[in-house]
């Protein structure tokens, strides 16, 4: 549901003001912070080097086409570009920060908070701003602590959540042909939790 909420809200903005969703992502966000490698759609060079996308199985899957739902998951990037993403919302000396800084503000619903584009958590008892996102074959998992000024970016192209029903059953056949236990999946969230737990730590020692 959150997905196809996503994808109606890019739609609403693209209508309203008569634009196409990648130009108002260049416009508002990734020109600014100098996010080259961040685009819906791939000029060439960016293209060649677009990863394939693994089901848990290792089978590759092939990329969405979100068509008019980009913002549902219609956005590529590298480590590199969410990296500068990361260090613009933990400093305010960027062109868009008065932006950013109003999507860090809890907006209270009834007796819980939620954030513009952010889920709120504690991690070692220190506040975390984070965002995840998965797509057939593609994890990602982004999150930032402004107090300390630290924040983690990862992808991945495999993603635990594209194992098919069909997926299901090669993988319990290959197990019954090897008799071995096929790989399990691990969420792309639970990693970057732990590696995140770490960098807080030791900036708190």
């Amino acid at each position: 549901m959150f997905q196809y909420r996503c994808g109606l809200t890019g739609n609403i903005l693209c209508k309203v003001s008569g634009s196409k969703y990648d130009e108002l992502l260049k416009k508002y966000i990734t020109s600014p912070l100098k996010m080259n490698e961040t685009a819906v759609t791939l000029d060439s060079e960016q293209n060649r080097r677009f990863l394939n996308g693994h089901a848990s199985t290792g089978k590759r899957v092939p990329h969405w086409d979100l068509s008019i739902h980009e913002g549902a998951g219609g956005i590529k990037s590298s480590v590199n570009d969410l990296s500068l993403f990361v260090q613009a919302n933990l400093n305010n000396d960027n062109p868009i920060a008065s932006t950013l800084q109003k999507s860090h503000i809890p907006i209270w619903i009834g007796n819980s908070n939620r954030y513009f584009g952010w889920g709120g958590d504690k991690l070692l008892d220190k506040g975390i701003l984070w965002h995840n996102g998965g797509s057939a074959g593609f994890n990602s998992y982004l999150a930032f602590n402004k107090e300390l000024r630290v924040g983690i970016a990862l992808l991945s192209n495999y993603s635990f959540f594209s194992n098919s029903l069909m997926d299901y059953y090669v993988a319990q056949l290959i197990k019954w042909i090897t008799k071995k236990e096929p790989s399990q999946g691990t969420m792309i969230d639970v990693t970057g939790l732990k590696i995140f737990e770490a960098i807080l730590s030791s900036e708190k020692s």
